[in-house]
C-alpha cells in the first residue's frame, strides 16, 4: 500500500470528497470496521467510502489533527486525528486503519 494512497484517503474524509475517497479502494474492497458499540463490514469502493463519509456526515468543521502512514511488507497502516466542531466545543476522533 502505497503512503501517499493512504495520505489521499484521509484528504478524502477531512474534506467529505465521496468521488475522491472511493478512487483509492478498488472495486472489490472489503471493509471491516470496529466501532465502539458494533462491528461492521462493507464490500465495494462506494460502500466502503459511504460508510467512512458516514461516521462524520452530521458534524461541523473537520480540522487534521495528525497523520502517520507506514507500509510493512505489503501492509499499509494510516493513523489520523481530527477535530470535529461540536456546539461549543471541539472533539477529537482518532481512527487507526489497516490495508
Amino acid at each position: 500500500m502505497n503512503e501517499t494512497v493512504l495520505e489521499r484517503m484521509v484528504n478524502a474524509l477531512e474534506t467529505g470528497n465521496r468521488a475522491g475517497l472511493q478512487s483509492v479502494f478498488t472495486q472489490d474492497v472489503s471493509l471491516r470496521a470496529s466501532l465502539p458499540h458494533r462491528d461492521v463490514e462493507r464490500s465495494g469502493g462506494a460502500d466502503a467510502a459511504d460508510l467512512m463519509l458516514s461516521w462524520f456526515a452530521d458534524r461541523g468543521e473537520i480540522k487534521r489533527i495528525s497523520f502517520a502512514a507506514s507500509t510493512v511488507a505489503d501492509v499499509g497502516h494510516v493513523s489520523y486525528r481530527f477535530a470535529v466542531r461540536e456546539p461549543g466545543s471541539y472533539l477529537v476522533i482518532e481512527q487507526q486503519a489497516y490495508c
